[in-house]
């Protein structure tokens, strides 16, 4: 237990730190993207690796600090160990006067994060709930081709539709593996069929990308540092980003940017006027809370009129990268089994003096 305690205080420790430099990157990237021209999928990218890597950093830094004690002989161990041995490990003479409180202290962290971010998601799917607060029998039934058109896409794309009888215009993914596409009779009776269909198709490329998987995932590796703050702050940057591919891949899709665009205007005029003060984020991501992010996709939608997105490139888009974490778990595994066969307190020593340096 003191062990796990201790791994845990240099997990903490360092992931705070690379989450200082991933947020100081992300920030530059994306202070730059304009002028650098870089696309919203690469941003997305760039973004998720600087809310992700430092977790898997830390994890890895720890795995080779102290599995080698573990796995070393006691003898053996004191006798490669040159560097002055530390009772606590690493973060010991930095942290012994504070002891037993930093180790509560951990723990109370450790518990709080995982709180936080089962709340973070528990409170992302309350929306559902006032959803169907909203709920109205009287709710004015749309036209039968319309729902013939949601019901033709939605089996194109394999998966199911929840139609609400509401006036509030949404639409959204729910679910994680077996997602369901949820929205609202007002939807489709206040767009026309070829924005419901550029709305449909954006949100079966959220279906087809896992967002909701990827963001769960995210969202618990961010409550992982004491600078989770700036985390969130990255998730909410890469938001917008993916906002902006799947209206790109629903126009490669469809050749309809400027109804998309009309599309995304409309409902945020019609959510306003139904509740003054009325927020986005408790119907539908499709629509930006923001008028800056409005803005920009509207500006982006305009431009692919002119020159629209090429369909075999924009797909790879809207799938989901396996290779990617394959390539991840390979590579921590590799290397972290061959820093400890042949050179098991090579990282171990390096820690300590980057702890001591920082101390």
């Amino acid at each position: 237990m003191k062990v796990l305690i201790h791994a845990i205080e240099n997990f903490v420790f360092f992931n705070t730190i690379l989450t200082l430099v991933g947020f100081f990157a992300a920030y530059l990237l994306k202070s730059n993207a304009n002028r650098l021209r870089l696309k919203p999928y690469l941003l997305a990218r760039f973004f998720s690796l600087a809310i992700i890597l430092p977790t898997i950093l830390s994890a890895w830094l720890v795995a080779a600090v102290f599995l080698p004690e573990s796995l070393l002989q006691q003898d053996v161990f004191q006798t490669a160990h040159t560097s002055p041995l530390h009772e606590l490990h690493l973060l010991g003479d930095l942290t012994a006067k504070l002891e037993p409180f930093l180790a509560y202290l951990t723990f109370v962290f450790v518990a709080s994060a995982v709180s936080f971010a089962v709340i973070s998601t528990v409170r992302s799917y309350f929306r559902v709930e006032n959803i169907v607060k909203k709920l109205e029998m009287n709710a004015p039934v749309p036209p039968p081709e319309k729902i013939d058109l949601v019901e033709t896409i939605a089996a194109n794309h394999q998966i199911e539709v929840g139609l609400v009888m509401s006036r509030f215009p949404f639409s959204f993914v729910w679910g994680f593996n077996r997602s369901k596409l949820l929205l609202s009779s007002g939807l489709l009776c206040l767009l026309n069929e070829a924005e419901i269909e550029g709305v449909l198709e954006h949100e079966a490329a959220h279906h087809y990308r896992r967002d909701n998987l990827a963001k769960l995932l995210l969202n618990f590796a961010c409550y992982t540092s004491l600078a989770f703050s700036l985390s969130r702050m990255i998730l909410k940057w890469r938001a917008a980003e993916v906002e902006m591919i799947c209206d790109e891949v629903a126009t490669a899709r469809t050749c309809f940017p400027l109804e998309i665009a009309d599309a995304l205007v409309k409902l945020r005029r019609q959510c306003l006027t139904l509740e003054p003060g009325f927020s986005t984020k408790a119907t539908s991501a499709f629509v930006p809370e923001d008028v800056p992010s409005l803005e920009r996709r509207v500006f982006r939608l305009l431009t692919f009129a002119d020159a629209p997105p090429n369909l075999s490139k924009v797909l790879g888009m809207s799938r989901p990268r396996r290779n990617d974490k394959l390539i991840l778990v390979a590579v921590f595994t590799i290397t972290l089994t061959g820093i400890i066969v042949f050179q098991p307190l090579v990282i171990h020593q390096l820690a300590e003096a980057l702890v001591q340096f920082f101390g």
